[in-house]
């Protein structure tokens, strides 16, 4: 009689058992699924914020970088040309569209590690706008 006895024993601790694995199955699905859930929900926040707050300014400083290379190009035909230079309209045509790209940069949000390089960068423009403006009047002769 003990055989049976033992027998049934182990049955229901086997049954105990799988009951027990499934039950950690199904709860580790479960949190894994809530955790990528909450992963999911931060990664879209985060893209939001790129698509609503640093789209705008990066679109705005690769037009600005765009059209300060054209100029810088044609400063550079200005000084090899000497006064058959004709493109002055051009340059000033550039340093306009810079301003108003680099304007419409200032009016979105910025960080605080950009409000405190904004200075140093505003001082280098000035610098760079007083430059052109040398080559342009030289040019224009």
């Amino acid at each position: 009689m003990r055989a049976p006895a033992r027998e049934a024993k182990m049955r229901q601790s086997i049954g105990g058992a799988l009951i027990l694995s499934f039950a950690a199955v199904v709860c580790s699905f479960v949190g894994a699924t809530c955790f990528g859930e909450l992963r999911a929900r931060e990664i879209e926040e985060a893209a939001l914020t790129i698509e609503g707050a640093a789209a705008p300014s990066i679109r705005r400083l690769a037009n600005a970088r765009t059209e300060l290379r054209r100029v810088e190009l044609l400063v550079h035909r200005a000084l090899d040309e000497g006064p058959s230079f004709r493109l002055v309209p051009e340059v000033e045509s550039g340093r306009a569209l810079l301003r108003n790209e680099l304007a419409e940069y200032q009016r979105l949000p910025m960080d605080a590690r950009e409000q405190r390089v904004w200075p140093t960068i505003q001082d280098a423009l000035a610098r760079m706008d007083t430059d052109i403006s040398g080559v342009a009047r030289l040019a224009a002769r």
